[in-house]
């Protein structure tokens, strides 16, 4: 089981939120769950009103007098209140209900299932206390405005390589290209999440700098500098493809197959040469 918090502008919001999580996950367990929102009170009052349970009860007491019991001696039966639950805060805490208020927010906790995790976590009244959920949760949110401005910076670069590189612009992109390819054909056959999207933009950046340094000296020195640099790369975010963290591992395979493809292009460059 996994702690999440549940957060709302008033306690009704509050158990009415811990109500949708129960329709998602069952086994949820929470404070919250032995009190009932004022919506759902009236779904299950107007239940009880189609049941006629006055006329049950009419018809109770008629046959309990013809069997021989006192007159009225089932009155109490189905008996049910019909006004809407109020509850407050004090009242809440004195029953033993566990409920935080913070500034004009109402806070309490809920015990989620591992396999229903993520899809409670989807809701957006509903926030992991697991350092590493709530990390890739918040990049979630930036994901759009991340590949936006990404592509914009990238657009910038292939200009700027262009006007930098001039005849030799195609050997230059080339540093982007390859990496591109090895890394979105990796990603074509698993879940893309945000972390990939970052470390392949971290890589462009790295390909960049080899890209030019490779066009303006095309030297043995240039390229033993641009090896070394690769597998210090390696050595930073690489060998990361080797934790068991899923968010980790993502940076880490990213990264291995970014910096594969630019020391496949250096060797392919360096036996043109010799050729």
């Amino acid at each position: 089981m996994q702690t999440v918090i549940i957060k709302a502008k008033n306690i009704d919001q509050l158990i009415s939120f811990n109500e949708q999580i129960r329709t998602i996950d069952t086994n949820s367990k929470s404070s919250l769950n032995n009190l009932i929102s004022k919506e759902s009170f009236l779904k299950k009052r107007e239940e009880l009103f189609k049941l006629e349970l006055n006329k049950i009860k009419k018809d109770i007491n008629t046959f309990s007098v013809q069997a021989g019991f006192k007159s009225n001696s089932f009155n109490d039966a189905y008996t049910y209140e019909l006004e809407v639950p109020k509850y407050n805060y004090k009242q809440l805490v004195n029953y033993g209900i566990s409920i935080q208020k913070y500034k004009d927010e109402y806070i309490s906790y809920s015990l989620i299932s591992q396999e229903k995790l993520d899809e409670v976590l989807k809701l957006n009244f509903v926030y992991a206390i697991n350092l590493k959920t709530l990390f890739e949760k918040d990049l979630e949110k930036d994901l759009d405005k991340m590949i936006s401005l990404g592509l914009l910076a990238l657009t910038f670069i292939v200009i700027l390589i262009a006007l930098i590189t001039k005849e030799k612009v195609i050997y230059a992109l080339s540093f982007l290209i390859l990496p591109s390819a090895f890394i979105f054909t990796y990603l074509s056959f698993i879940p893309i999440n945000i972390l990939h999207i970052f470390m392949f933009f971290i890589i462009l950046a790295i390909s960049i700098d080899y890209a030019i340094y490779s066009t303006k000296d095309n030297s043995i020195s240039t390229k033993k500098a641009i090896i070394f640099s690769a597998l210090s790369s390696f050595a930073g975010f690489g060998v990361l493809v080797f934790s068991s963290t899923p968010s980790l591992y993502s940076i880490g395979s990213v990264a291995t197959l970014g910096i594969i493809a630019i020391l496949i292009l250096i060797f392919f460059e360096k036996v043109k040469n010799e050729s």
